[in-house]
């Protein structure tokens, strides 16, 4: 019996520790919008654009608005208490894009697969 009551308190704590530290959804917002933003600067400088100076400052700040304004308007966060999970809809359907525990965001979206689809939008 002492053991069963150690492990309820010792697995109380531990989601007391989840639920206290769960992400809130402007903090997923905030991991994803700097991945876009990081994307975005990569593909201008690989497509030979300014990335430096008033032409960088212009295009970043472009580029970061349309992400930002595009994620906000399609991205929703789920709070499930002891974790969090950001989406957007897609074609595909519904796509998981980030999970947030433990006060920290891990994005499932890689700076690449941004690249990719702007690159994709470029050639249509």
């Amino acid at each position: 019996m002492k053991k069963l009551i150690i492990t309820l308190v010792i697995l109380g704590i531990i989601c007391g520790a989840l639920i206290a530290t769960c992400p809130d959804a402007q903090q997923h917002r905030d991991v994803v919008n700097s991945r876009l933003e990081n994307a975005t600067t990569a593909y201008l400088q690989d497509q030979g654009l300014q990335t430096d100076g008033w032409g960088g400052i212009l295009s970043s700040t472009i580029g970061g608005l349309v992400g930002k304004l595009n994620l906000a308007a399609q991205m929703e966060v789920k709070d499930y208490a002891l974790f969090s999970v950001g989406s957007v809809e897609t074609s595909k359907g519904n796509q998981n894009i980030s999970l947030g525990i433990l006060k920290h965001v891990f994005c499932f979206v890689s700076e690449d697969q941004i690249k990719e689809f702007m690159e994709a939008g470029q050639r249509d």
